[in-house]
């Protein structure tokens, strides 16, 4: 008898520490919400939402994301467990600021309460909530950032991205990782955001071209990986009748060059702005079946893919950056400041991180220099693109006073 009532005694502390846990959650996810809404100018929607609708919303909050593998892909649980774990730090450690003030919050907050709120606004039922409309209105500017080109929604995308390249050394693979929503049952349900994870083999294409033989493998839209890049005929021979679509294929060297030169950036990034390069993009032909493909971050460009017409396909054989040789801009820098490739290479001017992480930028008669040489957009990067903090523990001083003394500039003036 004793031993029944210390265990029902044991029980009942039991759930007495749990409840006290649940209350202790819930007080700290509605004042999380609270401090997003007031961010965004939405104070007050607590009180729009009745308590009822309050443990309801709780309830089937947005957790954070699990790591599974498609139908037909095996990856070994330690992999799966460093992919959580990269997503775990990931979601905990980058931060974000809500536009036009210095309120920061963690990917982890963007995801488990704006998202969550967004989930839950749009199958909440009329009755039950009198005021919705106002509440919709309130909510408003925090769907409209979610769905703006600088939402955190898109550095968790690239997230996903870093990670599928991770994966992606493992083996002759590529990775296609998404996101999907869905309903867990654990004493009650929940929703909550599953990173899926599949694995396929790249078929590579041998095809012959005018230096030799080379392989090729086909380039797939980074926002839709099941579907390959293309570009119109029309892109290219603007005169020509037939509207016609060239698949785009790539040689690994042309990647290899982009992330070499664009030193600053992770492979991710870089092929996201690719991409984008793509919808609307900018070719000069520079021969009867060869071309440059203007690749800008943002609005700024800073290189160029050297394409190749072959077969009715888009080959892109290297990456030049916009100082290299071979471009409009590196032979204008020929012109004004007498620089050859390997002047460029000994100042390193044929690298994104000397424009980013230098000096260079605030020194004026540089900057008039390589103006003039149409590479002036380049020292607006520094404007321009977010710093993180490993660019500033990165960043160099001095740069300037090396490429100063070695164009003379002083000597001259």
């Amino acid at each position: 008898m004793a031993r029944k009532r210390k265990k029902k005694v044991s029980n009942q502390h039991h759930q007495a520490m749990l409840r006290a846990y649940q209350k202790r959650e819930f007080a700290a996810y509605f004042r999380k919400i609270e401090e997003m809404a007031a961010a965004f100018g939405a104070s007050g929607i607590l009180d729009l939402i009745p308590k009822k609708e309050q443990a309801f919303f709780f309830s089937i909050r947005l957790r954070p994301p699990k790591v599974t593998t498609a139908k037909g892909t095996y990856l070994s649980n330690s992999d799966l467990q460093k992919v959580q774990a990269h997503f775990d730090k990931i979601l905990t450690e980058e931060y974000f600021t809500v536009p036009n003030t210095n309120i920061r919050f963690t990917l982890m907050d963007f995801l488990t309460t704006t998202r969550g709120l967004s989930l839950w606004i749009n199958q909440i039922d009329e009755n039950s909530i009198p005021r919705a409309d106002e509440l919709r209105k309130l909510l408003e500017p925090i769907h409209a950032f979610e769905r703006g080109a600088d939402s955190p929604y898109h550095q968790y995308k690239l997230q996903l991205a870093q990670a599928a390249s991770c994966i992606s050394e493992y083996g002759s693979t590529i990775c296609e990782i998404t996101t999907d929503h869905e309903v867990r049952k654990h004493n009650k349900f929940y929703i909550a955001e599953s990173i899926v994870i599949k694995t396929e083999k790249i078929q590579p294409k041998n095809i012959k071209i005018k230096d030799g033989k080379r392989v090729i493998f086909p380039h797939v839209n980074f926002f839709d990986q099941s579907a390959q890049a293309t570009l119109n005929v029309h892109d290219f021979y603007p005169k020509k009748g037939a509207n016609k679509e060239y698949p785009v294929f790539y040689q690994v060297h042309a990647f290899r060059r982009m992330e070499e030169r664009m030193d600053c950036f992770q492979k991710p990034e870089l092929m996201i702005h690719l991409q984008l390069s793509l919808y609307k993009p900018e070719i000069k032909m520079i021969g009867k079946n060869r071309a440059l493909l203007s690749y800008f971050i943002g609005s700024i460009k800073l290189g160029y893919f050297l394409l190749e017409i072959v077969q009715e396909i888009v080959i892109f054989r290297t990456f030049l950056f916009i100082t290299n040789d071979g471009t409009t801009e590196g032979k204008l820098l020929r012109k004004h400041l007498g620089l050859c490739k390997v002047d460029k290479q000994y100042i390193h001017l044929d690298k994104c991180s000397t424009f980013l992480l230098s000096d260079i930028y605030e020194d004026p008669d540089l900057k008039r220099a390589l103006d003039n040489a149409g590479c002036g957009e380049l020292l607006l990067l520094n404007q321009q693109i977010q710093k993180n903090d490993r660019w500033d523990q990165e960043f160099k001083t001095g740069t300037a006073a090396h490429v100063r003394d070695f164009l003379m500039m002083d000597a001259v003036a």
